[in-house]
């Protein structure tokens, strides 16, 4: 009986530290704030954007994290230059919880652009946002 309690036990810690993942808040939406929150985060890890209206024009996302904004409507984010979303071996990477606009530039002016091998990588994962366009292109798949 013992030995089966141990077990058990082991079991449990085990389960704890598989589902284990660590949840980085940025200080705000800004482009700086979320770029070293994503710095000091880890493969599996949640970066967490809090609400406002902030402006993007260069962040680059090469982990597999889950980058998730307050919500549609509450964390505005304006493209004002490229973003990148490296695809990763490590896992999917989620974002989630953004309203994202983009204006002006024409059909050349794709502002989220997708990197990484299509084979050994995994997806990333758009879910939950909000995309107002206008006068403009949106994503640039970029992948051999």
């Amino acid at each position: 009986m013992a030995m089966l309690a141990k077990w058990f036990s082991f079991i449990l810690l085990l389960t704890a530290l598989i589902g284990a993942e660590a949840q980085t808040k940025a200080a705000s939406c800004s482009q700086n704030d979320v770029n070293n929150a994503i710095n000091s985060a880890s493969s599996g890890d949640t970066v967490t954007v809090p609400a406002g209206n902030c402006s993007w024009s260069g962040l680059s996302v090469a982990k597999a994290i889950t980058l998730q904004g307050a919500g549609v409507g509450q964390t505005n984010i304006s493209l004002n230059g490229t973003t990148t979303f490296t695809k990763q071996s490590a896992g999917v990477m989620r974002i989630t919880g953004f309203s994202f606009s983009v204006s002006g530039g024409g059909d050349a002016n794709k502002p989220l652009m997708i990197n990484g091998s299509w084979l050994g990588a995994q997806p990333i994962v758009f879910a939950n946002n909000s995309f107002n366009v206008s006068g403009s292109g949106l994503f640039r798949i970029n992948v051999p």
